[in-house]
């Protein structure tokens, strides 16, 4: 990531503590620099040599670069290069143009050697030695194919269509595999090229766009058709772990819903393999990383070689999803951490304060994991939902004083339901994970929702002075090298208030030190050291209650770093409220003044970046929620089962029970509720006929009115019979056809039978047997032309007994008019084998006879049906794609008449097989 620095000197006025020192704004208005290695190695064309030059005298050499590295196919011109370096490992040249104008210079020649050949920062794995044979011993060696033992970098201009001000990023370095095997078209040897323009050659950035394009040569030895994400994820790793600038994994952890193994060059994608090989790294050490690089296996399969196939990709999967949120080394021995090194917190759009009554829905990626969390309140119970394709995976954290404890649950098969009252007492925070933990799928996304109930005695209440406005980052040590805080100052905004979080940005992953003070005269009431923010973002940290050693009225937040910045705004005034603290004095931060680099003075009167979080107390009026709010009794011999009365509020819950029939015993109708209370509904089962019950008991209370559902099994131990079992009802304009099934609850095989009266629905099967312990799938179609009420009802004998069945029409509802019609069948094309039968819904006049006829494209009449109607002027019927004599028909198209007193309706249908 490449970073503008303007460095503004502080005008320090009044207090002579600080006189002569300067402090420094680091202005974050900066593009972000991206690898091309994947852009040049996706073109498939043959190169093109688009403009070839005579080398200058005062050049040493010339070579290929592509015109355009978004080209396909690569256009190379030929540019001139002096060598500014050479021994047995590297030589180095730049683009005469970006020495002559300035751009490198010799500091910057001598930064390279240094730092390439012979050393690299004290976090590096090794100190010691440079960048060239630390990565040689890390990853192993680049090929050799121009045999001289040595590697090229080449600093030029890449030509990527940056613009300034106006491109988001641009192309900080590649390396070129058509350089490995294109002897007659472009340059021939091991070369990674590194971007002068807009890049920062004078940063260490540029080292790091070195390490990172080094492991790319190294690994292209080693395995040409690797997967990008990893390729990209072991060259993110590569300057990190010699201790140069990395990129931020924030950008990862603010957006975890993504999936592992795809890469689209993005910021976010960087993030994410960066963070999941520096897991890696962490867990299994340097050796693993060198066995993944040699891999001839491509992507998670080179890992699971690596490893020896001791631990599955679905394994280290799961294991990644849980360490991004708690990174604790203290479980299971570490597997959910890095291993004692901090990242960033995790954050999701899906963390709440408090519950959600109505479903919030999202989509879950493959090779990823989404963060449900809640923090306040007491008493949850949550429902997770998801589209029934595919099974997804659960894992339940939860935490109290930064202590995890982990489940891992398989919602079955679409439906997870989760309830403790313990939540807010005995534990503070509880996040749910749904997850995938496989990479293919015919299912790239599966659709999921979740509600939640609990009580919620406080809502979060947030403060802020900044408006969300970034104007500078502000460095956090002085030019003198004496560190700071930056300090913001709050006042509770009611007394009953508890601080629930602070909040602030700065610009780098360097550690912070935050301390809360309950005055200007330094009375600590909180610290944490040494805190990973998230970089150039915002970051949460948690408080409890337990963590604050006094009560207060007003705090002061600082915030410290010897290598970071804070960030600033100027939109609101400071005055009273943002402060300097330099050697336990508080200095308004509107006495200083910054200026630019076109020579203006700045007043310092806005506020830092940092906010505060209140838990407000909340009065609530009782609410009434229930769980669950449909029981299926369908086992004969339960005969009792457990509800829970929820409130939602924070007064009192009054409930109870009206009425509801005899064959339902509770061992109390009534009750007053805090949080909750669960009561048992007996089944008195010798009050109850053979037959499926269903019924909705209401529950009045001072906190509105609820339902709950029934449905109660009673097998016939006597008689065969059917029963039907609870289904939508509902037809619509798009909605023309319902799915039910019928089971059998009695003994022997069940006779049943449908009539549908004079209302415009066709059922089929519309007669049959059900064996014993048999499920028959029935569908019920509604004539959209004839649909004229809301309310329709169908006759089911079920063996035994005769029942209405009610259905539901909420669609455009039609004059009744009858006519001799065929409806569209379904499903046409009839594609036999696929489907056993396709179905016929015509319209008759009632108690006259008409006959249905089948012919083929001969005219030959295949199939001929009579029709008896009664009463009945809507009927079902159907076409097995058989002949008269029983025999398959062949395949194509076939007409259908229905003839009624001398008039014809016609229909045609497509048969194949």
């Amino acid at each position: 990531m490449r970073t503008i620095y303007l460095l503004l000197i502080l005008s320090i006025f009044t207090y002579s503590i600080i006189s002569g020192e300067s402090l420094y704004i680091n202005s974050d208005f900066s593009e972000t620099g991206i690898c091309g290695t994947p852009i040049v190695s996706a073109t498939k064309g043959e190169p093109i040599v688009k403009k070839l030059l005579y080398k200058s005298p005062q050049a040493d050499a010339t070579f290929f670069i592509r015109d355009g590295i978004f080209k396909d196919p690569a256009e190379y011109i030929e540019v001139e290069f002096y060598k500014i370096f050479e021994n047995d490992t590297v030589d180095i040249y730049v683009e005469t143009d970006q020495l002559d104008n300035g751009n490198v210079n010799q500091d910057i020649i001598l930064l390279f050697t240094e730092y390439i050949l012979r050393k690299t920062p004290e976090e590096s794995v090794n100190p010691e030695v440079g960048i060239i044979p630390s990565e040689y011993n890390i990853f192993g060696k680049p090929s050799d194919v121009d045999n001289n033992g040595k590697i090229i970098i080449l600093l030029i201009d890449v030509r990527d269509d940056y613009e300034e001000g106006k491109s988001e990023t641009y192309v900080a370095g590649y390396f070129d595999p058509l350089d490995l095997s294109n002897k007659n078209k472009g340059n021939y040897g091991e070369i990674i090229y590194v971007d002068t323009d807009p890049g920062n050659p004078a940063s260490e950035g540029t080292l790091s766009i070195i390490a990172h394009e080094l492991q790319h040569l190294i690994h292209y030895n080693y395995d040409k058709d690797e997967d990008t994400w990893l390729n990209e994820g072991l060259s993110e790793l590569a300057p990190r772990i010699l201790g140069l600038p990395s990129r931020s994994f924030a950008t990862f952890l603010n957006n975890t819903n993504r999936k592992l193994t795809e890469f689209d060059n993005s910021i976010l994608d960087y993030s994410k393999v960066g963070l999941f090989f520096y897991y890696i790294y962490r867990q299994f050490g340097i050796e693993t990383i060198k066995k993944i690089e040699k891999s001839k296996d491509n992507s998670l399969e080179s890992i699971e070689c690596a490893l020896n196939y001791k631990i599955s990709k679905r394994q280290i999967l799961e294991r990644w999803f849980i360490a991004n949120l708690i990174n604790d080394e203290m479980i299971n021995n570490g597997i959910y951490s890095y291993m004692g090194d901090k990242i960033p917190p995790l954050y999701s759009k899906h963390f709440h304060s408090s519950f959600n009554t109505e479903p919030i829905s999202d989509n879950l990626n493959l090779a990823a994991a989404e963060y449900i969390q809640f923090s306040s309140g007491r008493n949850i119970d949550f429902e997770l939902e998801y589209k029934n394709i595919e099974n997804i995976n659960l894992a339940i954290v939860k935490e109290s004083n930064g202590i995890h404890e982990i489940e891992f649950k398989k919602p079955c098969p679409t439906f997870y339901d989760f309830s403790d009252i313990a939540f807010g007492t005995d534990y503070q925070k509880i996040t749910f994970i749904p997850y995938r933990n496989i990479v293919t799928s015919p299912y790239p996304t599966i659709n999921f929702s979740y509600t939640s109930l609990g009580q919620l005695i406080y809502e979060e209440y947030e403060v802020s002075y900044d408006k969300d406005s970034l104007d500078m980052y502000i460095s956090l040590t002085s030019s003198g090298g004496e560190d700071f805080e930056s300090v913001q100052k709050f006042i509770l905004p009611d007394p009953r208030c508890k601080l629930k979080a602070i909040k602030f940005k700065s610009l780098y992953e360097n550690p912070v030190n935050i301390k809360i003070y309950k005055d200007m005269n330094s009375t600590l009431i909180y610290t944490k050291y040494n805190y990973i923010p998230s970089g150039n973002s915002w970051t949460r940290i948690d408080i409890n209650e337990s963590e604050l050693s006094d009560t207060f009225k007003t705090i002061y937040i600082g915030i410290s770093s010897d290598n970071n910045s804070l960030g600033y705004s100027d939109e609101e005034s400071g005055e009273g409220r943002a402060y300097i603290r330099v050697r336990n004095q508080f200095f308004p931060l509107s006495n200083f003044k910054v200026t630019d680099k076109e020579g203006n003075e700045i007043t310092l009167t806005g506020n830092w970046l940092i906010r505060a979080i209140f838990l407000k107390p909340l009065s609530i009026q009782p609410k009434l929620a229930l769980r669950p709010d449909s029981v299926f009794i369908w086992d004969n011999e339960k005969d009792k089962y457990t509800i829970s009365i929820l409130n939602a509020g924070t007064g009192t819950l009054l409930w109870s029970i009206p009425e509801y029939p005899e064959y339902l015993i509770f061992d109390t109708d009534t009750g007053a509720v805090t949080v909750s209370e669960d009561i048992t509904v007996y089944i008195d089962r010798g009050k109850l006929k053979p037959g499926l019950h269903n019924l909705t008991v209401n529950i009045s209370s001072n906190g509105g009115d609820g339902k709950i559902f029934f449905s109660i099994l009673q097998r016939n131990k006597e008689k065969p019979q059917a029963a039907i079992l609870p289904f939508k009802n509902i037809f619509n304009d798009t909605l023309p056809v319902l799915k039910f099934s019928l089971i059998n609850i009695g003994i022997n095989k069940a006779y049943f039978e449908f009539d549908n009266g004079n209302n415009p629905i066709g059922i089929f099967p519309e007669n049959g047997v059900i064996g014993i312990e048999d499920t028959i799938k029935i569908n019920a179609y509604i004539n959209l032309e004839l649909a004229d009420r809301e309310d329709m009802y169908v006759k089911f004998f079920n063996g035994v007994d005769t029942e209405l069945v009610n259905f539901k029409f909420e669609g455009t509802k039609k004059s009744r008019e009858i006519k001799l019609a065929i409806k569209a069948p379904f499903s046409n094309p009839f594609i036999f084998g696929r489907q056993q039968r396709v179905y016929i819904p015509v319209e008759i006049t009632p108690y006259k006879r008409a006959e249905l006829k089948i012919y083929n494209i001969l005219g030959q009449l295949v199939k001929i049906y009579g029709i008896d109607t009664n009463d009945k002027n809507t009927l079902l019927l159907s076409w097995d794609g058989r002949d008269k004599d029983g025999r398959i028909v062949s395949n194509g198209v076939y007409f259908i008449l229905l003839e009624q007193e001398g008039k014809i309706a016609r229909r045609k249908i497509l048969f194949m097989k």
